[in-house]
């Protein structure tokens, strides 16, 4: 499971343009929004070719890999009347057609709801579809190029059941199954708040999207899921859960490739200066410093490269230390990035070293795999306590048991008529509050 740093334009200052080439080093794999194409009152392919100049210079300087997102979000949050999405619509398809080569990875337009009151008429089942069908229509007839098809990433939308059956209907009369290679999970940002829910609202998708990819047309390729806005570390350690499960079931056909994106790491240890709580993964050991102020020297070499950015990192620390604020805390970006990467090489760890798969494969029952985690989870409470708290657990262990019920799902029965009883049972349960009309 890769982590995906949210990049949000080409810094300006040195230091931030330093921190980002640093942080590119850690992660590798960039988001970038399309979303500045639309801002301007009167957008259009102009404004969409200095976005152009704006993602090529990102990809060459700030990203070995660049995921690029559709910028919908402009209509979500009705920065854009809804009379202009046809527009948005041939922009943001005009900008797949001619500059995809320096993309990796780009996300389908998807409009689900608009979020501003005075366009809440706007959210009814019948415009949601037709304005989502006329985005995949257009982007459909793009993907008879290869190249364009390698990349291109369908997003689904969830949240509530009638959002689930508009997009299972459009990817179903649109035939995606034999253009579709990547697939991705969306409306998560948010989402566990607002439905007030506390389980891993991906995990539904995370077993559709690979249902559709072994009945679909390129089943042997790699199976590629980005889950877009993933947060908090129990819905990290179950997605690892997850794809390690998806090993064992690709095993001697193919392989999956499952990642997740989020700006919480960077934007949170810019309000948590002196609080932020780092920790290094290394020789199967997790270790934590409470702040800033433990951090010893040679792990602050070790992320900065022992060059002048360590050296700024640790007089930025002095200086918090001093009761004064940090001169630029950009410079933190890097460390709120390694330690997202160590929990996550150690949650990886975990699930091997205490055979997690294995018992979720050799038990039949939810009770026999909760009493076959309950020591092993016992003692990482005694372990790590700052990180596996008593609501963490508890988490974790709602968590898998949901992902059971679609692990029993696929090893027994796999078939689409069941399916659609879990998916609509377990998107009863995040019970979203606003429905489409």
């Amino acid at each position: 499971m890769d982590f995906v740093n949210v990049v949000s334009a080409i810094p300006d200052l040195a230091i931030y343009r330093d921190t980002a080439i640093l942080s590119k080093r850690l992660t590798e794999k960039v988001l970038v929004s399309l979303i500045k194409g639309y801002a301007p009152e009167y957008f259009g392919f102009d404004t969409m070719k200095n976005m152009a100049f704006e993602v090529r210079a990102i990809k060459k300087g700030y990203a070995n890999e660049l995921y690029l997102d559709s910028g919908g979000y402009s209509i979500i949050n009705g920065s854009i009347h809804p009379k202009n999405i046809p527009m948005v619509i041939e922009c943001y398809n005009k900008f797949l057609e001619l500059e995809h080569s320096p993309v990796d990875q780009f996300f389908s337009l998807d409009i689900p709801s608009i979020i501003k009151g005075e366009y809440a008429s706007f959210n009814t089942k019948s415009n949601i579809f037709d304005c989502n069908r006329m985005s995949l229509m257009e982007s459909r007839a793009l993907l008879e190029d290869p190249d364009i098809r390698r990349k291109f990433c369908f997003i689904w939308q969830f949240k509530t059941l009638e959002h689930y059956e508009i997009w299972a209907r459009l990817y179903d009369e649109l035939e995606l199954g034999k253009t579709i290679m990547r697939r991705a999970v969306g409306g998560l940002v948010g989402l566990n708040a607002m439905a007030k829910i506390r389980f891993a609202p991906f995990i539904c998708m995370a077993y559709r999207c690979l249902w559709d990819h072994q009945e679909g047309d390129f089943p042997e390729e790699p199976f590629f899921l980005h889950c877009l806005g993933v947060k908090s570390p129990a819905d990290r350690l179950i997605l690892t859960l997850i794809e390690e499960l998806f090993k064992r079931y690709l095993d001697g056909i193919t392989y999956p490739v499952i990642t997740y994106d989020s700006a919480a790491p960077t934007r949170q240890i810019e309000f948590q200066t002196k609080t932020h709580k780092t920790y290094t993964f290394e020789n199967g050991s997790l270790t934590h410093y409470k702040s800033l102020f433990d951090l010893p020297k040679d792990l602050i070499e070790k992320i900065y490269l022992k060059d002048f950015l360590a050296e700024t990192m640790s007089q930025e620390i002095e200086s918090l230390r001093a009761g004064k604020r940090m001169a630029n805390v950009c410079i933190l970006h890097p460390l709120a990035i390694y330690t997202e990467l160590s929990i996550n090489n150690y949650f990886a760890h975990l699930i091997h070293s205490h055979e997690m798969v294995d018992i979720l494969m050799q038990r039949t029952s939810i009770i026999q795999v909760k009493s076959d985690l309950r020591p092993i989870l016992n003692a990482l409470s005694l372990e790590q306590p700052q990180l596996f708290t008593k609501k963490f657990i508890e988490d974790f262990n709602m968590n898998v048991a949901k992902v059971f019920r679609f692990h029993q799902w696929y090893r027994n029965k796999r078939d689409r008529a069941s399916l659609e009883e879990l998916m609509r049972d377990f998107i009863g349960d995040i019970n979203f509050p606003e429905k489409l009309k």
